[in-house]
């Protein structure tokens, strides 16, 4: 047996069987000095979407499970709270500034296999947001395929988060009672 053959082995199995965002597993992609997750936290807290384009889990803000509460406002914090980050090991939810300097970055509007949203970043330094909408506390879907809403973990005068849509990326402040998705930063 040739000495390269277990390594050729190891190698196949890792590319005929990816990373299914079960744990952390994702090296991020470093955009305007920010390592960002390439995928949404999963709907299970502590894990990644399987796919870029995946939705993932739509969540309240600083609350680290996608249960919804009526008039949630937060438990109220002023930060995003870590034990309530949903976050995988290693990363965390993003402040504003961080959610700022990702909308500053390139971004284009894009499908990826029938999904809407936003690539940011160029090159091989770019990560894709799905335009996956937001739900009130009741649970209602709105903006699905059209608008992409994410929180950071900042609060001034409402919960900070970064929405687009394909005509422009803006910042703003929402209810902390909606619930959207997280895109991590590295810790």
């Amino acid at each position: 047996m040739n000495t390269k053959t277990p390594f050729l082995l190891i190698l196949a199995l890792i590319l005929a069987f990816p990373f299914n965002g079960n744990s952390a597993g994702d090296d991020g992609v470093v955009i305007n000095g920010i390592r960002w997750a390439t995928r949404n936290v999963g709907e299970t807290p502590k894990t990644f979407a399987e796919k870029p384009e995946s939705d993932g889990g739509y969540f309240q803000w600083n609350k680290g499970t996608t249960d919804l509460t009526e008039n949630w406002i937060g438990n109220g914090a002023s930060t995003w709270e870590k034990q309530n980050d949903p976050c995988p090991d290693g990363w965390r939810v993003p402040t504003m500034e961080e959610l700022e300097a990702l909308a500053n970055a390139h971004n284009k509007w894009h499908t990826i296999h029938g999904v809407r949203g936003k690539f940011f970043g160029t090159g091989h330094h770019r990560i894709f947001l799905p335009a996956g909408g937001y739900r009130d506390s009741s649970g209602e879907l709105y903006d699905y395929g059209v608008g992409g809403y994410y929180w950071s973990s900042t609060l001034n005068y409402g919960a900070r988060n970064l929405y687009f849509y394909d005509s422009g990326t803006f910042t703003g402040t929402n209810t902390k009672s909606d619930a959207f998705p997280i895109r991590c930063v590295a810790k």
